[in-house]
């Protein structure tokens, strides 16, 4: 109760006491009605709003992730940090978009939505299936973007890079031919095999070769 003692422009105060905590939850506002004043006084204005801004931040955060093309399980997993709790819980959709991989070919990413319940500390996964292939190819790398999350949270290492490394090798191999006769006459060839073991798409590959130890009776093309 406000008492007056009815001087012009005489001012009493409510005050109301903010609790300050850790939970981010946008603006948030409460208000105050005034009762019927006596002596036939008016109340204007009532109820007044009063309006608490919010000083805290919330961030979803992603990092980059590393794997062999035949790692242990099949995938490659991406972790969403949120980091300070949030009131109601975040939503967010993620991406995927191709560098040197290939969704499809090299991975497979399928679109989606992380949801959280606003616990600060949660972590939720982004589940990439790799797919491993017998072709030597060097590192692959495609990307992972959060979109904007809700409840005005922001995001931290996005897009993230996803990093396949290869576990496959080629090699070229020679070898022994069938021994061929000189004979009497004319010129014989002695053919050496020179096999690519297996498939390469950085293709073509050179190789040098030399001929040592021969004498009057060999010349080589």
């Amino acid at each position: 109760t406000l008492t007056f003692d009815g001087t012009a422009g005489e001012v009493e105060t409510i005050t109301v006491a903010i609790t300050n905590d850790n939970l981010f939850e946008g603006t948030e506002n409460f208000t105050v009605s005034l009762g019927t004043p006596t002596n036939g006084v008016t109340a204007i204005g009532s109820p007044a709003t009063g309006t608490i801004t919010d000083d805290d931040t919330a961030l979803l955060t992603i990092t980059n992730e590393t794997v062999a093309e035949d790692v242990a399980g099949g995938n490659m997993v991406f972790t969403v940090t949120l980091d300070n709790a949030v009131a109601g819980g975040p939503q967010v959709d993620y991406t995927f978009t191709d560098g040197t991989a290939t969704n499809g070919a090299d991975y497979t990413g399928t679109p989606g939505t992380l949801n959280f319940t606003g616990t600060a500390g949660e972590t939720d996964n982004i589940t990439v299936p790799i797919i491993d292939d017998g072709l030597v190819e060097g590192t692959e790398t495609f990307t992972v973007t959060l979109e904007t999350p809700s409840n005005g949270v922001g995001t931290s290492g996005s897009p993230a890079t996803g990093s396949i490394t290869n576990d496959d090798s080629a090699s070229i191999s020679v070898n022994d031919p069938t021994p061929v006769n000189e004979g009497d006459t004319g010129i014989q060839s002695i053919p050496f095999t020179v096999t690519l073991g297996q498939s390469d798409p950085t293709a073509p590959i050179t190789v040098n070769y030399l001929i040592s130890g021969g004498n009057e009776d060999t010349t080589s093309s």
